[in-house]
């Protein structure tokens, strides 16, 4: 019995190695693959699922502008150096499947696949909403009163601790989520309660990259657990907010597009689509301010152009007035501050590139910038 026992897992092993070696690509000898935290089958899997910026960081630092890692079954090139990115983002192979996306990352049904009419309608809201400027005016509208409501509700909670004239130290990465995270949610979901969204955003979208990597199904489970719960939580918690005060005219439409594919499409399915446009809404957003903040402050002269004209276009609002008598910054008072417009446009330029999650959909070939070619 005990050698029946062990023959199996002999054959187990044997299989689990098998799995992970088979089928291997060819790997252009000039792109270094990291051998810093990489251990046998696994490679970088345990690295990089723990913390995949302090891997990636000291791999840049150890082997260039370009290495290669593997996570289990998952070889990639990683190519940290911004010189390159537009030539990747450019590149016609590379395209943007919003439906295969969503079934990876969101979880949604195949059912998707058969039914792309739902995709047209949808995009349809985005360029009324968005990319009008009457569909984005009252959004505008209620993220400035939102934000001075948050703004405000942190200095009267500082008040009562004793605390208001302490410094309170934070990352710039952090400052941007508190700023953005509950303003933009009620004013594009309405009067919600953002704490428990909130803590399951930020454990998915963490590890958010993770789940386009289409690792087997046990590595979700051992090392992805709370996340995968936390996308599980947010989509159920979108069943049980259908109709919430104050939504924005955005998302009221983008639910009765849903309705009107009801034939087809369950409200489990949903909750899962609605994951999706928050944290679009989001996790896109926060790393844009982060950027945008970041480098304003390195830059002296563009700081203080900005505050220049913020100062001219944008009347000081007292913290201690009372809400009734408050008047709020409106668009067109935003829109004149063409300085602060550019330098937000101009980072976005630089920096946007990786925001939009693309896949190879045929045999590439790109060139890096020191000469080296890319074989996909």
């Amino acid at each position: 019995m005990i050698g029946l026992i062990e023959s199996l897992l002999l054959i187990f092993v044997i299989l689990f190695v098998i799995y992970f070696i088979r089928s291997k690509p060819d790997e252009d000898p000039s792109i270094p693959y990291a051998k810093y935290a990489s251990y046998p089958i696994i490679g970088h899997l345990i690295a990089f699922t723990r913390n995949r910026t302090k891997l990636l960081l000291e791999c840049h630092r150890r082997y260039g502008a370009c290495f290669r890692i593997r996570a289990a079954n998952q070889r990639f090139i990683m190519i940290p150096s911004h010189a390159d990115w537009m030539t990747i983002v450019k590149n016609s192979s590379f395209k943007f499947t919003g439906t295969e996306l969503g079934i990876e990352i969101f979880g949604f049904s195949s059912v998707f696949l058969d039914h792309p009419e739902l995709d047209p309608d949808t995009h349809r809201l985005y360029v009324q909403h968005l990319k009008n400027r009457d569909g984005l005016h009252p959004m505008v509208v209620e993220f400035v009163r939102r934000m001075y409501e948050a703004m405000r509700n942190d200095k009267v909670s500082l008040e009562k601790n004793h605390s208001a004239s302490k410094w309170i130290s934070t990352g710039l990465l952090e400052l941007s989520h508190r700023m953005l995270f509950r303003p933009s949610t009620v004013a594009l979901f309405g009067d919600i309660d953002t704490a428990a969204l909130e803590q399951h955003f930020r454990l998915f979208d963490n590890k958010f990259h993770y789940f386009f990597i289409p690792f087997p199904k046990w590595v979700y489970s051992c090392f992805l657990r709370k996340e995968l719960n936390a996308r599980s939580s947010l989509g159920k918690s979108w069943q049980n907010k259908c109709d919430p005060n104050n939504a924005s005219n955005f998302y009221r439409d983008r639910l009765a597009v849903y309705e009107s594919h009801s034939d087809w499409l369950p409200k489990e399915e949903i909750g899962k689509l609605v994951t999706s446009f928050f944290w679009a809404s989001l996790g896109n957003t926060i790393p844009a301010v982060f950027w945008s903040l970041f480098y304003i402050l390195r830059d002296p002269k563009a700081l203080q152009h900005i505050q220049q004209e913020m100062d001219v276009h944008l009347p000081f609002i007292s913290l201690d007035e009372a809400d009734s008598s408050t008047a709020y910054w409106t668009p067109e008072q935003i829109d004149s501050c063409i300085y602060l417009e550019s330098a937000i446009n101009e980072t976005i330029r630089l920096v946007g590139a990786p925001f939009m999650l693309r896949k190879c959909c045929r045999d590439a070939q790109t060139s890096l910038e020191d000469g080296r070619q890319i074989n996909i």
